[in-house]
């Protein structure tokens, strides 16, 4: 297609990004969301604010929903106030939400009855990849359609990776979530023994990268943030803890076993009532410092 008309649907930590670099790609682009401050920042990027997502689709060709649970989707994608209402007959809805493959799909097929096409284009990488526009995408549906938006990917990430047909890129990011997650998780509860028992970190991370420990969470957000006492928001506690219920909810639907997803669930709930909630994830490694009294920080 020719340039198309642009709307972002939901202006958080990753929309925001999203909505900045295309429109400093040249994109014509509209936004909706519920904080009137972020949408007075649209406006001074050279953005149009809209009244709802049905105003934000009137004159778009791709509508980008960013949105944090599959309800807030449902509504805003077939909603009373939903861009099926406006958004033209063979329109395309692409969503970037962390949902449920379940929800995709009904989504979807009710987009379908109205004509409207649908993607799903999932984002691996936290708010800092989101605004340097170096998003690795998880994405599922129509692969014409793909193509189709291919110009549009390629100003907000760097890698696309084809899942399968709608609903695969959602159940592609609730596995890869919960596997980083736990990996997190286990990282703190192995660093925080070892520094209990008398172990320098240096001493940890050299023996971890040389065997079956190794993983490479220890050479980023360990040390980019745990190791610095660095947890300002990046990732949310809390929209990490609804990746892992979904996560555990589809193994649950499926007849599969998901007991450390399960465990790991329980852990970002706890740093979540701890008051970590809108910590950045690794926050949670802060549960095992402070039942051991040590902490996990570099001079």
């Amino acid at each position: 297609m020719s340039q198309p008309n642009i709307a972002v649907i939901g202006l958080g930590l990753m929309g925001w990004g999203i909505a900045r670099n295309l429109l400093e790609s040249g994109y014509k682009l509209v936004g909706y969301d519920l904080s009137g401050e972020r949408m007075q920042e649209l406006m001074a990027l050279g953005g149009e604010a809209s009244k709802s997502p049905a105003h934000a689709a009137e004159s778009a060709d791709i509508v980008i929903t960013v949105l944090p649970e599959p309800r807030d989707v449902e509504e805003a994608a077939i909603g009373q106030y939903g861009v099926h209402k406006t958004l033209a007959e063979n329109g395309l809805l692409i969503d970037f939400s962390t949902i449920d493959p379940v929800t995709t799909m009904r989504v979807g097929e009710k987009l379908a009855s109205k004509g409207i096409r649908m993607l799903e284009c999932k984002m691996g990488g936290d708010s800092s990849s989101s605004n340097s526009a170096t998003l690795a995408l998880m994405v599922g549906g129509n692969e014409e359609d793909i193509a189709d938006v291919e110009p549009v990917l390629e100003r907000i990430s760097t890698s696309r990776t084809y899942c399968g047909k709608l609903g695969a890129a959602s159940a592609m990011k609730l596995v890869n979530n919960m596997l980083a997650a736990s990996i997190l998780m286990l990282n703190g509860e192995a660093l925080v023994l070892g520094k209990k028992a008398g172990l320098e970190l240096d001493t940890m991370i050299d023996v971890f990268q040389q065997t079956f420990a190794a993983n490479s969470a220890l050479s980023s957000v360990f040390e980019d943030r745990v190791f610095k006492g660095d947890f300002e928001p990046g990732f949310f506690t809390r929209l990490a803890l609804k990746d892992l219920r979904l996560a555990v909810q589809m193994g649950a639907e499926l007849g599969s076993v998901t007991h450390y997803g399960a465990v790991t669930q329980q852990l970002l709930n706890a740093a979540s009532n701890r008051g970590y909630a809108t910590d950045h994830i690794t926050a949670t490694v802060k549960l095992y410092e402070e039942i051991a009294g040590v902490e996990l920080r570099k001079n």
